[in-house]
């Protein structure tokens, strides 16, 4: 039992949510009319006050207002549950059977509540063109605490749920190939290469490699929770702090740019899907055309060693905030809103946590940044005049939004993006360096 919720206060709680349930409708159609549980969130804060160990995890697994929005699911899934017909007159709630009797069904939602979190899986299919040169490189699983790598031909995929290939091209034939009906991967053979027993070999699942993220906490199809705009997070993180480590890029992709979806999976049984995000375009690009650096000198070890960040060990706050930031600058298609997102993946960095710094802004970031990642003196003294330059034109897009798309705006973009791929890098060797030898085997003395 991770949220301690007390034989007394159970029983304070109890009667409010029966009151919920006795007072909820079901509109024609079958519809759940969830305004009777207005009430629920101030009825229920009012017995939780003061009780920061049970609101602050309630808040965290769910959202804010969470006894409200987990009893809004929990219903919703009952009535969903029902099946109920198209034309089904309005009725009372407890007409359900699930939901007949108020006691034990309150009972059962404060059960639901005082056993989270629960364990979830977030799955994303990578293009196909990533999971055939994985394939061909025949790179192994990374497997982390929080976020993994895996093909569906890796030993380790019977771990993490099964999820198609995504339709997506990446070369002009394979746009006319799927017009023509083809399943996106090669074009269609010409009919007379066609034998009847080629025509009658079983159909082959196309092999995917996926990014799996878990989460924990609450997750349900009715609404959005705070796990599954967790998983968008660390995902962003991912990306951004392997955009600027190298080990991934992107590539060309053609035709139609389809949205990405993240399918959300029950961690105790992943065949069991719970709910699924459509992400928004601009991440949905970024996406659909990353790549893989693997030809990059010890790839899965640099793959390792973004995974091991991103899973807090060692812990660095700032460089997983840094890389949402980074990842956030590349999806935006307004390029002075990435330059700021970019402008300030160097103060999460490079600025003080609270923000009050002693000196100029500009003056302590720019002398930080040269420190951190000069290699000589005539590079230190090159950074110290570029920077400025960049914090005039992030000033010019505060205070009056300019933002000229020329080529001189275009370069220091481009600048900009390198350099926080540079700061990251070197906190990031830091940050390793003082992380613990793991413990060595010794051997057994007879």
């Amino acid at each position: 039992m991770t949220i301690p919720l007390r034989p007394q206060l159970k029983a304070e709680l109890r009667p409010v949510i029966v009151e919920a349930i006795l007072n909820s409708e079901i509109e024609e159609g079958g519809h759940f009319d969830g305004q009777a549980l207005t009430d629920i969130s101030g009825r229920c804060d009012q017995i939780t006050a003061n009780k920061k160990n049970i609101v602050e995890p309630l808040e965290r697994f769910i959202r804010s207002d969470p006894f409200k929005w987990a009893m809004y699911c929990f219903v919703s899934e009952k009535v969903a549950q029902a099946n109920l017909p198209q034309d089904s007159p309005e009725q009372p709630l407890t007409s359900i059977p699930s939901l007949s009797d108020p006691d034990a069904a309150a009972e059962e939602f404060l059960s639901l509540l005082e056993n989270l979190p629960n364990s979830y899986i977030c799955s994303i299919a990578l293009s196909r063109k990533v999971a055939v040169t994985w394939k061909l490189r025949n790179l192994p699983a990374i497997v982390g605490q929080t976020i993994a790598v895996v093909g569906s031909w890796h030993p380790e995929a019977n771990q993490f749920p099964v999820l198609a290939a995504p339709l997506v091209a990446t070369n002009l034939a394979q746009i006319f190939a799927s017009s023509k009906g083809a399943d996106g991967d090669d074009p269609l053979p010409k009919a007379p290469s066609q034998t009847l027993g080629e025509l009658q070999k079983p159909w082959r699942q196309p092999d995917v490699l996926a990014i799996h993220i878990t989460v924990h906490g609450f997750i349900s199809g009715h609404m959005t929770t705070e796990p599954t705009e967790e998983a968008i997070r660390v995902l962003k993180s991912f990306v951004g702090l392997g955009f600027a480590t190298k080990v991934l890029g992107r590539t060309y992709i053609y035709g139609e740019d389809p949205t990405v979806e993240a399918l959300f999976f029950d961690g105790r049984d992943i065949t069991n899907r719970v709910t699924m995000k459509t992400l928004d375009r601009a991440l949905s690009q970024v996406l659909r055309s990353l790549l893989f650096r693997t030809s990059i000198p010890n790839f899965i070890e640099r793959l390792q060693d973004v995974i091991d960040i991103v899973d807090g060990n060692p812990r660095s706050d700032q460089l997983v905030l840094a890389g949402r930031w980074l990842c956030d600058s590349h999806a935006n298609h307004d390029k002075g809103m990435s330059f700021m997102q970019a402008a300030i993946v160097i103060e999460v960095l490079l600025g003080t946590p609270d923000g009050k710094e002693e000196v100029g802004l500009t003056t302590l970031l720019a002398n930080r940044c040269a420190y951190l990642v000069a290699k000589n003196t005539d590079e230190r003294d090159q950074l110290l005049k570029s920077f400025p330059k960049i914090y005039e034109t992030r000033s010019k897009i505060v205070h009056r939004g300019l933002w000229k798309s020329n080529d001189g705006a275009a370069a220091q973009l481009s600048e900009l993006h390198k350099l926080c791929n540079r700061v990251i890098d070197a906190e990031i060797d830091q940050l390793l360096a003082t992380r613990p030898e793991p413990p060595r085997a010794t051997a057994l003395r007879d």
